[in-house]
């Protein structure tokens, strides 16, 4: 009805994207629509129900008014995060890894990189849960198993971003922060973040080390093409 209606949309507007996945499953799983303040779009997967096919007269006049939010990811450039397991003396386990990007607005628009074993253990990345257990949860459009691997051992990983969501679709040229998240049974906790900017140079960025991360950097450029 329009009463709840309406106390959700003012909800909406002052909670994450997770927050309001989450309380919408609580009342009924209304269909929404979020449109960022840079122009992004956000849609609940029961929205496109409620679509229609704007004529073609007016879909000229909707891109063109909607294109100067929307430059999109420069082609041919993607991220790259290089990131080395520390090594150490003696036996111990393999730590568990969550490296992901979110937007300017705190959403979460890519997971690179989910290594553990357990789910029972997964909590442990705590930044990561907290951010997207719910979008990844068994009900969800995009299942754990499509984003998670085993954990790995010490040594250098290299993870590429190429500007797609996780739903293959294109992101802007903006400003992205990633995070590097590391735990490990018996070990040590750690949480590296940092913002970098995707637009119209390459940018390197070295990274602090710390127990579990013996090195780490980021670096927006051109992807190599093979030959």
């Amino acid at each position: 009805d329009a009463v709840v209606a309406g106390a959700l949309a003012t909800a909406f507007t002052i909670l994450t994207p997770s927050e309001i996945s989450k309380l919408a499953a609580e009342n009924g799983h209304p269909a929404y629509c979020l449109v960022t303040r840079q122009g992004g779009v956000i849609k609940s997967e029961n929205w496109q129900q409620l679509e229609l096919s704007a004529p073609e007269s007016k879909k000229s006049s909707i891109n063109s008014i909607a294109s100067p939010f929307q430059k999109s990811w420069k082609k041919g450039y993607e991220l790259q995060v290089q990131l080395e397991l520390a090594r150490f003396e003696g036996r111990s386990r393999r730590p568990f890894v969550a490296v992901w990007v979110e937007n300017t607005q705190g959403e979460t628009i890519k997971t690179l990189a989910l290594w553990y074993n357990k789910p029972r253990w997964l909590p442990d990345l705590k930044e990561w849960y907290h951010q997207n257990s719910q979008r990844y949860a068994p009900e969800a459009a995009l299942p754990m198993s499509s984003i998670s691997s085993a954990t790995r051992p010490a040594g250098s990983y290299l993870l590429k971003w190429d500007g797609k969501d996780e739903k293959g679709e294109w992101v802007k040229n903006d400003n992205y922060t990633i995070f590097i998240e590391v735990a490990r049974e018996h070990g040590t906790y750690q949480l590296i973040k940092q913002e970098i900017s995707c637009k119209n140079k390459e940018v390197e960025i070295s990274l602090p080390s710390n127990t579990e991360v013996a090195a780490a950097s980021l670096a927006y450029k051109k992807a190599k093409t093979e030959e």
